[in-house]
């Protein structure tokens, strides 16, 4: 399998797939009747976190390093996500002030109230009492435009092969950061065995395994 075959099944499957299908099934939920707060508001808006430093670290033109996300996140969000101001010089904050207060402590830092559903407010502040809005819908539509009227075109240019070796060194990485937490847990957990033939109502033997992660493929019965 070459790096630019392997770098499209990374993005059809954890980017079309985890990713995106997760956004939308964050975006269809709706608060409860009598309920004023909540309906993954914040999961949404972590996720488009995550999304927005994953493709960041793609595209970047420098070698992979586990300490540059601040850098992955703001570059991106200035070169492909917002390229006008005043949205444009928003990126630092936002990553300082929701992106870190939220996948730390599940908190905003200072001023800010995230929506949902709200697109007249995103990254706009209201002047009475200086909030900050942040639309937890809006930045997910806008991530996943940018993905496919910014990154993906990249795949038929020289930055495809970029992009493939961004992903082998983001992958490498990870697989020798892992290696001693993984060899450790493996002599401690429990085994789950994983039936491998199953029969269904049809009569039809099955080899099927369960997706390796994701919510987007669940397990098949």
């Amino acid at each position: 399998m070459t790096e630019l075959t392997d770098l499209d099944d990374f993005l059809k499957q954890n980017v079309n797939g985890y990713l995106f299908a997760d956004l939308e099934a964050m975006k269809a939920i709706t608060l409860k009747p009598g309920e004023v707060v909540g309906a993954v508001g914040y999961p949404l808006l972590m996720a488009t976190f995550a999304g927005i430093e994953l493709l960041g670290t793609l595209v970047s033109t420098s070698p992979f390093s586990d300490k540059d996300g601040r850098r992955y996140f703001s570059s991106f969000w200035t070169e492909y996500l917002y390229k006008d101001a005043p949205q444009r010089d928003m990126g630092e904050p936002v990553y300082e002030l929701a992106r870190h207060g939220l996948m730390h402590l599940y908190a905003v830092k200072c001023n800010i109230t995230v929506t949902k559903g709200e697109p007249d407010k995103h990254l706009r502040q209201d002047k009475s009492n200086n909030v900050i809005y942040i639309d937890s819908v809006q930045l997910a539509d806008d991530l996943m435009s940018s993905y496919t009227n910014h990154v993906r075109p990249l795949l038929t240019k020289t930055d495809g092969s970029t992009m493939a070796q961004r992903l082998t060194e983001m992958r490498k990485w990870y697989a020798e950061k892992t290696k001693e937490p993984v060899e450790s847990w493996s002599k401690t957990l429990p085994y789950y065995v994983i039936p491998l033939l199953t029969v269904p109502q049809s009569g039809k033997c099955s080899t099927e395994s369960p997706a390796s992660s994701g919510s987007a493929l669940p397990l098949k019965k």
